[in-house]
């Protein structure tokens, strides 16, 4: 199977503006807490429909990439924002960077074939991939007219060797969350890196409401942080892979919605030292 790849980027330089602003510590006496820190005091929450607005207006903006007319957008409004509410003795701090630019907001035909307006292509065998999901945001350029080469399939449970891999275009899909082992992590089922950063475990406080198992990771139908991160940190062995492999490219088979798969271009995709020489792609469940 003869699969080809192509994209192309911009590179432009962008200025980054960090705000640094102290933390107030409240103590009455060396060794006394505050009674106004123990508790949470509604007057000073905000409601769902100001946390909504807040996200519609950042959304609208587009990605919002440090030193980016959307990120410097968003940054602006909160630090008026957080002004109005008190906030004092901002730092702002410089810092210069480069950064690749590829114009595809809020445009969908930028990762659609055959508009004319896209901005990566993916054809195997002569048939093309209608819509690719996302690009690595790392992974360099390809000729302009793209990497051409066979595809071979990492299966997790038979992984291809290196010498397999080398001059193929390595094709991956991420896996489900691990089965359940019981009291495997003391009386847990889960590992301590999965209840850390995929379920709910203990808290100090949190609102009335319904919330899913504690010490369970969140299923994928009612997740949207922790099933994307999930799905994402299997890419650094993929790329991983590729690269010690010597691949001519990787193609990731993403289990998400394809505006979430889109939504990941703001991770790296491959190391930068060897970024220009594996190219990647990304495509979503659909």
């Amino acid at each position: 199977m003869e699969t080809t790849m192509r994209f192309k980027l911009g590179r432009v330089q962008a200025q980054c503006a960090v705000v640094a602003a102290a933390l107030l510590a409240f103590a009455a006496s060396a060794g006394a807490v505050n009674p106004a820190v123990t508790k949470v005091k509604n007057r000073f929450m905000i409601t769902n429909k100001v946390a909504l607005q807040w996200n519609k207006f950042k959304s609208e903006g587009g990605p919002t990439y440090a030193g980016s007319p959307a990120g410097v957008r968003f940054a602006n409004f909160l630090i008026s924002t957080s002004q109005e509410l008190g906030l004092v003795d901002l730092d702002y701090v410089d810092i210069p960077y480069l950064r690749y630019v590829v114009n595809d907001w809020p445009n969908p035909n930028a990762h659609t074939y055959g508009t004319g307006s896209e901005i990566e292509k993916l054809v195997s065998d002569g048939v093309p991939v209608p819509v690719v999901a996302s690009y690595g945001m790392t992974s360099g350029f390809t000729p302009a007219g793209g990497i051409t080469a066979p595809m071979i399939y990492y299966d997790p449970a038979n992984p291809p060797t290196a010498d397999q891999i080398k001059g193929k275009i390595l094709v991956a899909k991420t896996v489900p969350y691990p089965e359940p082992v019981p009291n495997s992590n003391g009386p847990y089922a889960y590992s301590r890196s999965v209840l850390s950063s995929y379920a709910e475990t203990d808290y100090i406080y949190r609102s009335q409401g319904k919330w899913a198992n504690q010490f369970e990771p969140i299923p994928a139908n009612v997740s949207s942080s922790q099933w994307g991160r999930w799905v994402w940190s299997q890419l650094s062995g993929f790329a991983t892979t590729a690269i010690k492999g010597g691949a001519a490219g990787m193609v990731v088979v993403y289990d998400l919605s394809p505006g979430m798969a889109l939504g990941l271009t703001q991770r790296a995709c491959m190391r930068p030292a060897a970024a220009v020489r594996t190219p990647c792609m990304r495509t979503s469940r659909l």
